[in-house]
């Protein structure tokens, strides 16, 4: 038997976030995707104890929301912001990346961010996907001409002194 979870994963790691209403919550859904094997976690959400799948890819969401698990993202992240905040302006690269993308007048490229604020690829990845996890970034276009901006919960979180 698979060891029960009860910690959402690490902010950045997941994309979409879904529950089930009818599982039991003693027993862990294992599922298998394309890109390995995702395992429910025993979260209290909504009040009660749920069984959650943390995910990366809308087919996978789109699988899961057809065999009748509720898609339940945006209300997730406010249910980390009101259990006092998620963790990531608390760090200082998370926190500068926002501010300048908040101050920008127009969408960034990931160079653009990353000449700015100093990081390499991989601390760049890092930060721009717990930033979007969070909410408070969002992809502006795909491929070459991909550009990241701020999302209205970024300035908010920036301007409440979270």
């Amino acid at each position: 038997m698979d060891r029960l979870l009860t910690a959402p994963p690490d902010a950045g790691s997941y994309e979409h976030v879904l529950y089930h209403p009818h599982i039991d919550t003693d027993q862990p859904q294992v599922l298998h995707f394309y890109n390995g094997a995702v395992t429910s976690r025993r979260v209290t959400f909504r009040g009660r104890p749920r069984h959650m799948l943390f995910v990366r890819t809308v087919a996978e969401r789109d699988w899961l929301w057809r065999r009748g698990w509720v898609r339940c993202t945006e209300e997730w992240r406010e249910h980390v912001r009101a259990a006092g905040g998620d963790g990531v302006l608390d760090d200082q690269v998370c926190r500068d990346a926002l501010v300048l993308l908040v101050e920008a007048d127009r969408p960034l490229q990931s160079g653009e961010v990353r000449a700015a604020i100093g990081l390499k690829d991989k601390a760049w990845r890092d930060t721009r996907n717990r930033l979007m996890a969070a909410g408070y970034v969002v992809v502006v276009g795909s491929g070459p001409d991909t550009r990241y901006r701020s999302t209205e919960s970024g300035f908010e979180s920036l301007t409440s002194g979270r």
